[in-house]
């Protein structure tokens, strides 16, 4: 068996499987219906979405396989990656240096055809493959191998729109939360305005209305046309009171006189 090689942009096709943020999810329809559809058209018993991480070939859907990922190194995938913009076809397994003495040629599942179109990023990283499976050798025609490529472009739109839809909605929960956030504080500037203005028309030792708020209440009355009467009220010898036991003794006199 012939280890594949890792391609020249490894880091950087890398990245480009991790920003789909798909290892290791759950099942998705979608994907199932795709694997599904390749299988039918080209007759095969087994098939699968394999994505190819660092050390793994993980599948994302898969048909006749129990395996829900293997090795990298005895994945048949892993190859078909390196030409991303080409089908692998392989009639026989066990004609193949490749192939000949892998794990899952000798043993279960036993594969003797397989054929992989490389699932391409936006910018042609391959992260993948929709392949189809035979225990037997085979040959695709050449119609069914153009609509695996086609189905394989289709698998490849899937992830980008489930990367977007994933995008669209982590901004839009962000969105909420910095808009909470913002009702949040404008509450709280409110309150904070409301008790600032409240401070300005009160006196801070007595807790009456102070100039300001007298003011303010007759400019009320005026402009509304209403009647108004001011009361004033003066401490008899408070001066003396400070004189004689200090302002904090006054400052008393004024909290109870209020």
């Amino acid at each position: 068996m012939l280890r594949p090689a890792k391609p020249d942009n490894e880091a950087e096709r890398l990245r480009a499987l991790q920003r789909y943020d798909i290892l290791d999810s759950a099942p998705e329809a979608a994907f199932d219906d795709l694997v599904a559809i390749a299988a039918a058209i080209c007759g095969m018993p087994m098939a699968s979405v394999a994505l190819i991480d660092a050390d793994r070939q993980w599948f994302k859907a898969r048909l006749g396989i129990e395996d829900p990922q293997t090795p990298r190194d005895a994945a048949f995938c892993a190859h078909a990656i390196l030409q991303p913009h080409e089908t692998m076809v392989v009639p026989d397994a066990r004609a193949d240096a490749r192939f000949r003495d892998n794990p899952y040629v000798t043993g279960a599942p036993g594969i003797r055809f397989y054929a992989g179109a490389p699932l391409l990023d936006a910018d042609g990283l391959a992260v993948g493959t929709l392949c189809v499976m035979d225990g037997e050798p085979r040959t695709l025609e050449p119609q069914q191998q153009a609509a695996l490529q086609a189905l394989s472009r289709q698998v490849s739109a899937l992830l980008e729109l489930r990367r977007t839809s994933r995008a669209l909605r982590l901004q839009l929960q962000e969105r909420a939360w910095y808009e909470e956030q913002l009702v949040k504080f404008s509450d709280a500037l409110e309150l904070a305005n409301a008790d600032l203005n409240e401070q300005a028309r009160l006196d801070p030792l007595t807790g009456l209305a102070n100039r300001r708020a007298l003011v303010a209440a007759l400019e009320q009355a005026s402009t509304a046309g209403r009647p108004a009467c001011l009361a004033l009220l003066d401490i008899d010898h408070f001066k003396a009171i400070n004189d004689t036991h200090g302002h904090p003794a006054g400052d008393e006199v004024l909290v109870q006189a209020a």
